[in-house]
This record gives structure tokens, C-alpha cells and sequence, in this order.
């Protein structure tokens, strides 16, 4: 079993990349100083955080694999060294020593790991999508207030 945990080191990974926190919160906020700027950001912004939803949900869907997978590989081991040893287990029993195996709580983490890495991606996307209808809000507004206001008369 010590095999499975080390195969889940080097195959499992979550796909996110931590970033600072200030350079974060930039991705997400609205420069007043730089509107034209900001709206020109948003295609690649949101190029950029569906890729890390993405990334991250094929690590959370990896992860399910690979948990799925030492399971079988748990239930198989607990099952064999039953019988060496001669005991019968009821299925009760097998489940709750695959579930306390070191192997499979490993696995388990790594798969909360994962799904919590496709939150933290869904919540960035989120910001984002919120902050181009927010631009879009904001240019409406200013189109609107520019509409209204009078226009100088030219002589000719």
C-alpha cells in the first residue's frame, strides 16, 4: 500500500498556483483611474481564471479516478490478508478497514484538496464575470450621462 501513496505524490496535483494576495485582489478590482484599460483586461482575465477552473476541475475529476482506484486497490489488500489469516469479514468490517487505511485517507485528502482548488477557480471566474458586468454597467452609465449633456453650438 506504502506503493499507492507514493504513486499519488507524483500523479495528483491540484493545478492551482498561489499567487499574492495584492496582485490577487488587482485581478479583481476596478482601477477608476484606468477604465479603458480595464475593459481592454477582461477577454485575457477571463481566458485565464476559466484555464485555472478548468485545470482544476480536471485535477478534482483525476483525483475521484485515483480515489476510486485505491479503494479497489485497499479493498483488494484488506480482502487478501483476510484469507491468509483466516478470518471472515463482513462487509462492515472490510469498509471500515479500507476507510481507516493510511492509503485511502491520503487519497481522500488529496481529493478534498482538489475540489477545493475547483471552488477556489469557480469563485476567481465569478469575480471576474462580475467585474466585466460591472464595467459594462459603468460605460452604460457614462454613455448615458454624456448623452444627456448638452452639446456646444457651432457657428458657421
Amino acid at each position: 500500500m506504502a506503493k499507492v501513496k507514493k504513486q499519488l505524490d507524483l500523479d495528483i496535483e491540484d493545478g492551482h498556483e498561489d499567487r499574492e494576495a495584492s496582485e490577487e485582489l488587482d485581478e479583481y478590482t476596478i482601477d477608476p483611474e484606468r477604465i479603458r484599460q480595464e475593459f481592454v483586461r477582461i477577454p485575457a482575465q477571463m481566458a485565464r481564471v476559466n484555464q485555472l477552473y478548468a485545470d482544476a476541475l480536471s485535477g478534482m475529476l483525476r483525483t475521484e479516478a485515483k480515489l476510486k482506484e485505491v479503494h479497489a486497490r485497499c479493498y483488494q489488500a484488506t480482502r487478501e490478508a483476510a484469507e491468509d489469516a483466516g478470518e471472515k469479514l463482513t462487509e462492515a468490517a472490510m469498509k471500515a478497514r479500507i476507510e481507516t487505511s493510511t492509503d485511502y485517507l491520503f487519497a481522500v485528502s488529496k481529493s478534498i484538496d482538489a475540489e477545493v482548488a475547483k471552488v477556489r477557480a469557480q469563485g476567481q471566474a465569478e469575480a471576474v464575470r462580475e467585474k466585466a458586468r460591472a464595467l459594462q454597467s459603468l460605460g452604460a452609465h457614462v454613455r448615458a450621462e454624456l448623452g444627456s449633456m448638452p452639446r456646444p453650438m457651432l457657428d458657421d
